[in-house]
């Protein structure tokens, strides 16, 4: 029985300082939850306007110039995801003694899950899938040249971008579609920033409204080692060896 416990603790402990050491985690979101913000999605716009471009850590649900929670009418709920082009303060500010300063010529966004790695994500080489449902706003799908997507990607602790996996969306129809990316981790990269997410690029006031929903990261390589499973297998094997001889 003792030998039992030993090598049972032995494999748990292996699981708990495997999972303490990772720092990616595997998530799910059908928006159905949702309440005041998006919480824990993340915005980025890299000029909008602004020096720099903006973060906004802490997505409204309900903002009205970039994304919204929308739902079918059944209940059913999901992210609306655009570019609202009409916000004149930001957009066409005026600035003290000079002209009207025009609306920027065009505006890129993100709307991601920000996630640290560190070493122990990528020794292994594992490789992580997004899948998510997605389908155009029918009452403004993107136009023009408005380009609409998803992507993985994975900075450097300076954010330099080592990866990156893309795909198209400006296709979609009124229906919800599957779509899936995948990246698989390099070794070499220790520590950095891994996002999951979706993007828009908009100009001249033309039209980018996506629906995502159904959002799941998760490990793909995330299955038990043979090591483990044998160490199992042994214990209950002696355990139950044990029982009958009592």
């Amino acid at each position: 029985m003792r030998t039992f416990f030993l090598l049972l603790s032995a494999m748990l402990a292996g699981f708990a300082t495997s999972e303490t050491r990772a720092a990616i985690m595997e998530f799910s979101d059908d928006f159905q939850s949702t309440g005041a913000t998006f919480t824990p999605w993340v915005a980025f716009s890299d000029n909008g306007g602004f020096p720099g471009g903006y973060f906004i850590d802490t997505p409204s649900s309900t903002n009205p110039q970039i994304f919204q929670l929308a739902n079918d009418g059944s209940g059913g709920q999901y992210l609306n995801f655009f570019a609202n082009y009409d916000n004149a303060p930001v957009h066409n500010r005026d600035a003290p003694g000079q002209s009207p300063i025009s609306p920027n010529a065009q505006e890129a966004i993100s709307f991601f899950i920000d996630q640290t790695f560190t070493a122990a994500d990528t020794a292994s080489g594992d490789t992580w899938t997004f899948d998510f449902d997605y389908a155009r706003n029918p009452a403004a799908p993107p136009s023009g040249a408005t380009q609409v997507g998803a992507f993985i990607r994975v900075f450097d602790p300076v954010f330099n971008l080592l990866a990156e996996q893309t795909l198209d969306t400006i296709g979609a129809t009124d229906a919800f579609q599957p779509g899936q990316l995948s990246i698989t981790l390099n070794p070499l990269w220790t520590d950095g920033q891994i996002q999951f997410g979706f993007n828009n690029l908009v100009g001249g006031f033309e039209d980018s409204g996506m629906f995502y929903d159904n959002v799941v990261i998760a490990n793909a390589s995330a299955i038990p080692e043979p090591a483990s499973l044998s160490i199992l297998a042994m214990g209950s094997a002696i355990f139950l060896t044990r029982r009958r001889r009592g």
